[in-house]
C-alpha cells in the first residue's frame, strides 16, 4: 500500500495509484527506517520481565512466546480489505487454528502508523492530557512497536495457578476482555522498565502519551462490542476511580500524569494478578462487575457523555493499473 487514507462514512477519499509490476519489487525492497535494529533490542525482554515480577508478583512466569515480525503493508484484498482495517494478523489463530505449538504476529508498519496519526493523535488529543507528556512524530514508530510487542509477551504472562476457562464458565466475555486488560497493562508495563528504555531510548512520559492516545482509541469503538475496547475501558475507569487520573470539566479532557499512569498501571497489574492470574474467580469476578463495560452500564454511560464515540476509519484506496496503460484491471 502506498498511501492509507482515513475515511468517515466512506466520504474523505484520498486517491493513489498501486501499478502491478511495482508490488514484488516494493515487497522485496521495503525499508523501516529507524526500526531496523528494532527486534534485536526487544531481545532484552528475560531482563525486563523480571523487573516487572519484582515490581507486581514474584509468581509471574512466562510461557511460550511467538515470532514477531514487523512489515509493510502494500496491498489488500478480500476479508483483509474489509473494516475495521487490521494492522496486525495472529497467525494461525486468525485462521482458524486457536491452539497451536508455533504463533507468531505480522503487524504492518504504516497501517498501524497511519491509524494514530490519522486517529489516535488526531481525535484523542482533544480528549486526554498527559500533563508532563509530548510526541515526537519522528518516533512515533519505535514506541507502538514496543507496547504491541509488550501486548503480545502479555498474553504469556502466567502464575502456575491461571486458569481463564474457570472465569470463563461465568462470563465469558468478561474473560475475554480481562485477558485483554493483562496482556495491555504488562505491555505498557515492559516499555516503563530500565532494561526496555535503555535498549530502545524510550522516554517514560512520552510512552504513557502515546499509549493514553492509543486506549483512548480502542475505548472510542465501543467497549461492549469488541474485547480490546472493553479492556480500554476497564484501564481507564480503574485509573479514574483509584485517583490516577481525573474527568477535567474545564478542558473537556481526562488528566493525569506519566507518574500517575505508571503508578496506577503498576497497581492494576497487581490487582489482576491477585485475582484473575490467581485463578481467584469471585475476586476476578468482583473486578469485573465494578470495571467491564458490559456489567456496569453506568459507569460506561458516563465515560461515553464525556468521551463520545469515535466514527473514523481507515480505508485503503487502492485503484490498479496495468503497466504502461490506462485502463482498469
Amino acid at each position: 500500500m502506498k498511501n492509507l487514507a482515513i475515511s468517515s462514512e466512506m466520504a474523505k477519499r484520498i486517491t493513489t495509484v498501486l501499478k502491478l509490476s511495482d508490488a514484488m519489487r516494493d515487497l522485496q525492497a521495503i525499508k523501516l527506517p529507524r526500526l531496523d535494529g528494532l527486534l534485536a533490542q526487544l531481545s532484552m525482554l528475560p531482563k525486563a520481565f523480571e523487573e516487572i515480577r519484582l515490581l507486581v508478583d514474584d509468581q509471574l512466569r512466562l510461557t511460550s512466546i511467538g515470532g514477531f515480525k514487523i512489515t509493510n503493508l502494500v496491498a489488500a484484498a478480500g476479508e483483509a480489505n474489509l473494516y475495521p482495517k487490521h494492522f496486525a494478523y495472529f497467525l494461525p489463530e486468525d485462521e482458524g487454528v486457536k491452539y497451536a505449538d508455533r504463533k507468531r504476529t505480522v503487524v504492518f508498519m504504516n497501517t498501524y502508523q497511519a491509524l494514530f496519526k490519522l486517529i489516535s493523535l488526531e481525535e484523542s488529543r482533544l480528549r486526554v492530557s498527559i500533563i508532563d507528556g509530548g510526541v515526537r512524530a519522528s518516533e512515533i514508530g519505535k514506541y507502538l512497536i514496543a507496547w504491541f510487542r509488550g501486548h503480545d509477551v502479555g498474553h504469556s504472562v502466567m502464575r502456575q495457578e491461571t486458569d481463564f476457562r474457570a472465569i470463563s464458565k461465568v462470563d465469558r466475555w468478561a474473560s475475554m476482555v480481562l485477558q485483554e486488560v493483562l496482556a495491555d497493562v504488562f505491555g505498557f508495563l515492559l516499555c516503563s522498565t530500565k532494561a526496555w528504555q535503555t535498549s530502545l531510548s524510550l522516554e517514560l512520559s512520552i510512552a504513557c502519551q502515546i499509549y493514553a492516545f492509543e486506549m483512548l482509541r480502542y475505548l472510542r469503538r465501543a467497549p461492549r462490542e469488541f474485547p480490546d475496547a472493553g479492556a480500554a475501558f476497564v484501564q481507564v475507569q480503574y485509573l479514574i476511580d483509584r485517583g490516577y487520573a481525573a474527568f477535567d470539566s474545564e478542558t473537556g479532557k481526562i488528566s493525569l500524569s506519566s507518574t500517575d499512569m505508571t503508578t496506577g498501571m503498576t497497581m492494576l497489574a497487581k490487582e489482576l494478578s491477585r485475582s484473575v492470574l490467581a485463578g481467584d474467580v469471585l475476586a476476578a469476578m468482583e473486578f469485573a462487575n465494578r470495571y467491564c463495560p458490559h456489567l456496569n452500564a453506568a459507569a460506561l454511560d458516563k465515560m461515553s457523555a464525556f468521551l463520545g464515540r469515535s466514527t473514523h476509519t481507515l480505508d485503503y484506496v487502492q485503484p490498479i493499473y496495468k503497466h504502461g496503460e490506462l485502463s482498469v484491471i
